[in-house]
């Protein structure tokens, strides 16, 4: 079952599986054209065919995809659907964008190209002396702590 939402998702967002042939899928983020609308705030029960059930009526649909977190497989309230025409997406926006959807008031925009990640704070940067977001100076405190701790063990260490 893994395997299955890993392959979807990398499909998604365009990653190469290898194998070749076949066409499809890859570069399923890129929108040409204005055809993909965001949906937010949406009902974690909110399915698929729930979605394209309702959002049909604003034009054919070629595309509802619910993105799920990596680790637990559970919705993560947001989604997209692309409509074959434009024009579809933009009366989609007009008419769903701040009404009730599925019980919640969810936000319907054009899709907007997905930002390149940036590098981030690599997890060994704190040893290099990065602060841990979590922990702020008490990292520093507590290694301040240690050594003072260590001399006082080393001077009694002498007495004996």
């Amino acid at each position: 079952m893994r395997t299955l939402n890993i392959y979807a998702y990398l499909l998604h967002v365009g990653g190469d599986l290898g194998g070749g042939g076949g066409g499809g899928g890859g570069g399923r983020n890129i929108d040409e054209g204005g055809r993909k609308c965001f949906l937010g705030n949406l009902d974690f029960r909110t399915d698929e065919r729930y979605i394209r059930r309702k959002f049909s009526k604003f034009g054919e649909i070629s595309d509802v995809f619910l993105p799920r977190d990596y680790y637990t497989n559970k919705p993560r309230g947001f989604g997209f659907v692309t409509f074959e025409d434009p024009k579809d997406a933009d009366y989609a926006v007009e008419e769903m964008d701040g009404r009730e959807f599925d019980g919640r008031k969810i936000t319907v925009n054009l899709a907007k190209p997905r930002e390149e990640r940036g590098g981030g704070r690599r997890r060994d940067d704190r040893y290099r002396g990065g602060r841990d977001r979590y922990r702020g100076d008490r990292d520093r405190d507590d290694d301040r702590d240690r050594d003072r701790s260590r001399d006082r063990s080393r001077d009694r260490g002498d007495r004996y």
